[in-house]
């Protein structure tokens, strides 16, 4: 019952109150006027038991009437407080939907954020990868907050205040795609996360073994230098003159250029966009290449059994197909996430679009 129709009821029960007060009051009167000459307090009703026994089952019966209005007022009032606790409570609901939606729009738009940051991060580190596929580039992983936020809620709450919207939106296909969509970037967020750790693990333990690869090469190229210029001073000969001599220091030499490029360039490699000038690119091209084609040459002209190149050319050869893995694997990966950031993680994925979406209805039911 409405307030308005609570007083409507209040005024009509009033006025009857009242006009049984009126009657009483009347029938009071003409009982007192059966008694000729009667004083106050001083009634004679002698004789006249018809008209008293009349009076007081007539009295009897306005009194039951008048209760009878005060039970039914109780009722209506009874019924007009469980009204407004009804409403209250129904009020009460109204607004924690309303709480409920207004932060699903807060959660939505938060993640939409992190999808589009999460996605630049990525293809900023594909172009690094893609260009320095040596170093070990990576990709910054934050707390992925929001999609755990939204899932964590009670799903009945949800499902109960979009329901209740009244008819503003596609609340059931946004309650579907809402848990679709947060779902899968709670568990495509962990899974690229686990495969970039894999990724780094991967790479770092191929460049440790190219690093460790390239210290046995250098040791095996400065003990067969050593051993050319020995073999040459005990016959007489001038080392500078022996072709094997002249390519085996001509490694040493590139090898201590290529260090103390690297110490006079200065930096931190521990910068973001710091590139070692001595990277396993700079001793691809300029060491490992020109030294496996001059191997070649050197079997094929000028082969000396006294000195294992062959060797040599087999470490070598390790360090090239090493080099290409690392290129090859580094942006491979780099154009996996490249493309897979663009599906997912951009403003044009159409996960990313519906989410956009679902954030415009929610507006509309909280601006209504």
């Amino acid at each position: 019952m409405t307030r308005k129709q609570f007083k409507t009821a209040l005024w009509v029960i009033g006025i009857v109150f009242l006009i049984m007060i009126l009657v009483l009051s009347w029938l009071t009167w003409q009982a007192v006027a059966e008694t000729e000459d009667w004083n106050f307090l001083d009634i004679d009703y002698t004789g006249k038991e018809g008209v008293i026994n009349a009076y007081g089952a007539l009295l009897s019966a306005i009194l039951s009437f008048l209760a009878i209005l005060f039970i039914f007022l109780d009722l209506l009032n009874q019924r007009r407080i469980d009204g407004l606790n009804e409403e209250r409570q129904k009020n009460r609901l109204n607004s924690e939907r309303l709480d409920l939606i207004e932060v699903l729009d807060i959660f939505l738009g938060a993640l939409a954020n992190d999808i589009e940051s999460f996605g630049d991060r990525c293809r900023i580190f594909a172009d690094k990868e893609k260009e320095n596929y040596f170093a070990i580039n990576r990709i910054a992983i934050l707390p992925n907050t929001y999609p755990k936020l939204i899932l964590g809620l009670d799903r009945t709450i949800v499902y109960n205040a979009l329901k209740e919207t009244g008819g503003l939106i596609e609340w059931k296909k946004i309650y579907v795609d809402l848990y679709r969509i947060t779902d899968y970037y709670e568990n495509s967020y962990d899974e690229l996360t686990r495969k970039h750790q894999i990724h780094l693990d991967k790479k770092y333990t191929l460049s440790k073994q190219l690093a460790d690869d390239l210290d046995v090469f250098l040791d095996m190229a400065v003990d067969l230098r050593n051993e050319v210029y020995r073999i040459e001073k005990k016959r007489g000969a001038n080392p500078n003159t022996n072709s094997y001599f002249i390519f085996l220091d001509h490694i040493k030499n590139v090898a201590e250029d290529i260090v103390k490029r690297r110490k006079e360039a200065g930096g931190d490699p521990a910068d973001e966009d710091y590139v070692d000038p001595s990277n396993f690119n700079v001793w691809d091209k300029e060491l490992y290449q020109p030294a496996f084609k001059e191997i070649l040459r050197l079997l094929n002209t000028s082969p000396d059994p006294r000195f294992n190149l062959e060797s040599l050319m087999v470490k070598l050869q390790s360090l090239i197909r090493g080099v290409e893995m690392l290129e090859i694997d580094s942006k491979a990966y780099a154009s996996h996430i490249s493309t897979y950031s663009k599906n997912y993680y951009s403003s044009e994925s159409k996960y990313f679009l519906r989410l956009q979406e679902m954030k415009g209805e929610f507006e509309k039911v909280i601006q209504n």
